[in-house]
């Protein structure tokens, strides 16, 4: 029952995804010098952060992201920047409530689709670079999860247990903050390279169980291209 409803969604969103698509190349076909379009990619270090007593952070996890970009030149100086990006991300923590075991440690391996939506707003050009900042948020929707999972027990034995599927740990639907700093460098014409450090909090719990919380950030340096 559960995947076929998953599945519908997914359809929905297909075709929700391709008439965005349809919209904005007739879009940019009429007003094509207000619109850039990209390519990225990312290297990140992220950590999942409990909100629940007796569960804390235990390690950070390197991820990556990729994925494409779509910019609207409000003024010269103000951009509305979006796109969509694929990232795998995680980190893990160690929960101690369970009073049957010392701990258990759980490290989630997180793919997501978020789609961000930000305001970027950009210096004059000085010679070929252009420095800019951007803040804003990132819808996502978890795509895959797992889960290596590690219980010590009373008696100090270790029962690992890893590459668990764990779609139902995690929740579908989440949001965060995306604040960022960067540069463009001029490669002629419309066509820049793109370097920019980003900061992307979550704010919204990702955990299904009622009486977990917590909440995913990453750090990721971001190298792409905007035609």
């Amino acid at each position: 029952m559960n995947s076929t409803i998953i599945t519908r969604f997914m359809d929905k969103i297909n075709i929700l995804i391709l008439i965005l698509v349809l919209v904005l190349t007739c879009t940019v076909n009429s007003n094509a010098q207000k619109f850039r379009l990209g390519l990225k990619g990312s290297t990140l270090v992220g950590w999942i952060k409990p909100d629940t007593k007796n569960v804390d952070m235990e390690k950070i996890r390197v991820g990556t992201s990729y994925g494409a970009t779509l910019e609207y030149n409000l003024t010269d100086n103000y951009v509305f920047s979006s796109g969509i990006d694929i990232i795998n991300k995680g980190g893990s923590i160690e929960d101690t409530r369970d009073t049957t075991v010392i701990y258990t440690k759980t490290l989630y391996k997180i793919q997501q689709l978020q789609i961000p939506l930000t305001l970027k707003m950009k210096t004059n050009q000085m010679e070929k670079m252009t420095y800019f900042g951007q803040f804003g948020m990132g819808v996502g929707y978890r795509l895959k999860a797992r889960s290596d999972i590690e219980v010590k027990d009373l008696g100090g034995n270790i029962r690992p247990e890893d590459n668990n599927e764990a779609k139902g740990d995690i929740v579908g639907l989440s949001a965060a903050m995306i604040i960022g700093i960067g540069v463009e460098y001029s490669l002629g014409e419309r066509t820049a390279a793109v370097i920019k450090l980003l900061f992307n909090k979550g704010f919204t719990d990702i955990a299904k169980e009622k009486t977990l919380k917590m909440s995913h950030t990453f750090l990721a340096l971001n190298l792409g291209v905007l035609f």
